[in-house]
């Protein structure tokens, strides 16, 4: 790892404290001053941010000003206030790796069909293309109706064509369902459109009692930018729910993705009958590399972390990417193995700066009013210190 110190904000927000206080304390380890901070702790007038540190020979965490020419990265730079001064002229001066840009499921599927990933994607219609929907019940049977941006699992129906003219309809936690004829399933189909919502095919992700299951996955860039798998998880949703989200009944199975991988197996052996468990998680995970690997390639900014919601087709074999996030919720048990990588990845970064500078200002300044519109407004910025 290089031996240069490095100085790196967290943007609290979406994180828990203890990701934050261990990242503080942790970081010494690996030459890295680590704090973290929120939008109101930045003073673009002094050009300081008040970070909040761990101050190991005190054994407590303390605030100091640190100023913007010292600051080698800013992790998780908020997607809310993009136009904030503040945030534009840091996100010219210092390498600020983004939160989450895959919260909108279309604008997703758009990007992983231009990466070459369009195999893995399940169809995907925007619900004002009501006249599909017949179309896909008679050749699916079952469709889901969901947000068109990330709801975390909340909003989300399953339609069933129930004899020639009513509809089964069911919500995600399946706690209720309840037939509705045409006229009642147009009326619902409008008051979604209204709330920008999208429908697919319902893939056959269940175990033998019924019970919706997929794979969620956690990567994180480290050592050259390489992709690395810090979590794995097996989601089990309740026998008569439309996902498998555990926070509306279900369960988990969870591991690194070295370790602890025989529950994994017996689930595939035991609950969907599959005596290739072994290889279906080998390719789950091949998959995870790929798409990561092919998004970079296609995306106009530094991706550094990616969560992963992949679904197995038990009638086919088949694997899809159900959902991408690239903020995805951090377990417990994986936070250590993560910041070990951040760490990694975040010296990888320094020592790539001007690479990744570049690139990011490119990014932002076609989608937000340029850096020299709004540093007009202030005083000139101070030069960044050099590289020792």
């Amino acid at each position: 790892m290089d031996n240069k110190r490095l100085l790196v904000g967290t943007f609290s927000v979406g994180h828990n404290q203890y990701y934050l206080d261990l990242a503080c304390q942790l970081g010494n380890s690996f030459n890295i001053d680590h704090f973290s901070l929120t939008e109101s702790d930045i003073n673009l007038d002094n050009r300081t941010i008040n970070g909040r540190f761990w101050d190991s020979n005190k054994s407590e965490f303390v605030n100091k000003n640190v100023n913007f020419q010292d600051i080698d990265i800013l992790d998780h730079l908020p997607n809310t206030g993009l136009k904030v001064p503040s945030l534009v002229v840091l996100r010219n001066e210092v390498i600020c790796t983004p939160q989450n840009y895959f919260k909108n499921k279309v604008t997703t599927n758009l990007l992983l069909e231009k990466a070459g990933c369009g195999d893995y994607l399940i169809e995907t219609f925007n619900l004002r293309d009501i006249e599909y929907i017949d179309a896909i019940l008679a050749k699916y049977h079952t469709i889901i109706l969901k947000p068109y941006n990330d709801g975390g699992g909340k909003g989300i129906f399953s339609l069933k064509k129930e004899g020639f003219v009513d509809y089964l309809l069911t919500q995600g936690n399946g706690n209720e369902q309840k037939k509705i004829s045409k006229a009642e399933y147009l009326k619902l189909a409008q008051e979604l459109c209204e709330k920008d919502y999208i429908f697919q095919p319902l893939i056959n992700f269940q175990t033998n009692d019924g019970s919706p299951c997929d794979c969620r996955l956690h990567m994180n860039k480290g050592k050259n930018g390489n992709w690395n798998f810090i979590a794995m998880c097996l989601r089990v949703g309740s026998k008569t729910g439309v996902v498998a989200n555990v926070s509306q009944g279900g369960y988990f199975i969870t591991g690194l993705h070295s370790l602890h991988l025989g529950g994994f197996i017996n689930f595939f052996r035991e609950n969907l009958q599959k005596s290739n468990a072994e290889q279906i998680i080998n390719d789950i995970m091949a998959l995870a590399q790929d798409v990561a690997k092919k998004l970079q390639k296609v995306c106009k900014y530094e991706i550094g972390q990616l969560g992963f919601d992949i679904g197995f087709d038990r009638n086919s074999d088949k694997l899809y990417v159900i959902e991408i996030s690239g903020f995805p919720a951090v377990a417990m048990f994986a936070v250590p193995d993560l910041l070990y990588k951040k760490f990694e990845y975040w010296h990888y970064l320094v020592e790539n700066r001007d690479k990744i500078l570049a690139k990011q200002r490119r990014f932002y300044e076609r989608r937000y009013p340029t850096t020299a519109e709004i540093l007009s407004q202030y005083p000139p910025t101070t030069t960044r210190k050099e590289t020792t």
